[in-house]
């Protein structure tokens, strides 16, 4: 887990929601979603390779929580978006707001994406995209004004 979410974690707490928005002021109303907590075993960093299924790098981009975290698999080279950005329905759309710490930095971090040598992209939600996956996520960026 990211080292900037391992804090509520280990506390069993969930993020804070993004008050700028209206469905983050409704989801912010609702009562507190606590969990059990549990133990940490790695907290990840930005740039973090772990050595597993031919190498997995840690691409941190915060918004939908403090330490929200895409995936980069290098052997095949897909990107795994997390929450980042839905493919829902096959239409690339940004993560509901109301599930947000900060809406806005969900959207801007995504640009990181456009750095990455990747040939193929996965997303949490919506099926994955296989062919001309990064100039499909540079239009879906630039459409939405993120260059």
């Amino acid at each position: 887990m990211h080292e900037n979410d391992s804090d509520l974690v280990s506390a069993g707490k969930t993020p804070t929601r993004d008050k700028s928005t209206l469905s983050g002021k409704i989801m912010s109303l609702m009562p507190s979603q606590d969990y059990a907590a549990f133990e940490i075993t790695r907290r990840l960093k930005d740039g973090d390779v772990l050595h597993l299924a031919g190498g997995i790098q840690v691409v941190h981009t915060p918004g939908h929580t403090d330490g929200h975290i895409s995936l980069l698999h290098l052997d095949s080279g897909t990107l795994i978006t997390g929450d980042s950005i839905f493919n829902m329905t096959s239409r690339m759309t940004w993560a509901l707001s109301g599930f947000c710490v900060n809406y806005k930095q969900s959207q801007e971090t995504a640009k990181r994406f456009v750095d990455l040598d990747f040939r193929q992209v996965a997303f949490t939600h919506g099926p994955e995209i296989e062919e001309n996956a990064k100039a499909r996520i540079k239009n879906f960026l630039s459409k939405k004004g993120i260059n």
